[in-house]
């Protein structure tokens, strides 16, 4: 473990140690969540590029819906657009 060069009052060195171990997965947590975020929004808005091909070529809102799982309304507001 590197040697702390923080001082906080009324810390003791480990106390410190393990305040600054806990920020570093926090910042690793929140990292992790935010790529999380961004695939599944990338994976929906290709979802619904999909579903608008799938619409262009004739297929039924039925079957969109059951290959793309997208909701039936947000299949039918593409449709609608």
């Amino acid at each position: 473990m590197p040697k702390t060069k923080t001082k906080i009052p009324g810390f003791t060195k480990r106390e410190i140690r393990g305040w600054i171990r806990i920020q570093k997965i926090m910042r690793e947590y929140d990292r992790q969540a935010q790529e999380a975020y961004a695939k599944e929004k990338g994976e929906a808005s290709g979802l619904k590029r999909v579903a608008r091909n799938m619409l262009a070529k004739g297929y039924s809102v039925a079957e969109i819906i059951g290959i793309t799982n997208l909701p039936r309304e947000q299949v039918r507001a593409l449709k609608r657009a």
